[in-house]
Parts: C-alpha cells; structure tokens; sequence
C-alpha cells in the first residue's frame, strides 16, 4: 500500500521538477530578446538623433552648456528604472575626448521601445551628484 502511494508522488514531483527549468531557461531567453531590443530602440534613436540634428547634443544643467557627443558603446546590462522604463549606460565623448556615461530610459510604447530620457550619469568615471 504505501508503495503504491509514494510512486505517484514521485512521479508528480519528478514532473513539477522537470519543468522549472524550462520556464527558467524561456524566461532567459525572453528577457535576453528583451535586452537586445531594448539596447537596437536605444541605438536607433542615437542614429536617428544624429541625423537629424547633426550631432546627439545632450544638455549639461551643472555646467550650464549643450554638449556635442560623439556615441562609442552601449553598455552589457540593462536596468530597471522607476515608473516601469529600463535603463541603460552609454559611453560617449566630447570633442576633446572627455568621457561621458550617459543613463538611457526606455519605456514599453505598445509595440516598440520609446527613449523618456537622457541623464548625465558619470564625466571621465566620476559619477555626478
């Protein structure tokens, strides 16, 4: 009797077992194609920018000027922000090669990824206060 009742047992958990990888490794995989189209909304709207404007020009509140920055890489993560948006860090310089890690949100906008804002985050690695 008790044989009979922990074989199904077994057989349920060995079952419930089997699938929480699988959910696991779909949900990887779904955040994965999340990042990328996260991280190609961001590029796009870096070229798109440039293109229109002549250069991606970001506004400076501390030092009281516009910056023209040149686009070197997207950072490896992306993070979450408030208010639902992702953020990313993008490395740019200005024109005298000063480096400047700049924080990209991005919000769901139905199907596509829309950029909400741009923040001076780090000048040459030392973060801004």
């Amino acid at each position: 009797m008790r044989h009979r009742i922990v074989t199904p047992i077994m057989l349920i958990m060995a079952f419930i077992l089997s699938i929480r990888p699988i959910s696991l490794a779909q949900e990887k995989d779904r955040n994965e194609k999340q990042k990328k189209e996260i991280k190609a909304a961001i590029e796009q709207y870096i070229k798109n920018d440039q293109n229109l404007k002549g250069g991606f020009f970001v506004k400076d509140a501390k030092e009281g000027k516009v910056l023209d920055l040149s686009f070197e890489e997207l950072h490896r993560g992306v993070g979450q922000g408030e208010d639902g948006t992702s953020v990313v860090c993008a490395d740019f310089k200005d024109e005298k090669g000063k480096l400047y890690d700049l924080d990209v949100y991005v919000k769901k906008a139905g199907a596509a990824w829309s950029v909400e804002k741009v923040v001076i985050h780090k000048v040459d690695g030392e973060a801004r206060k």
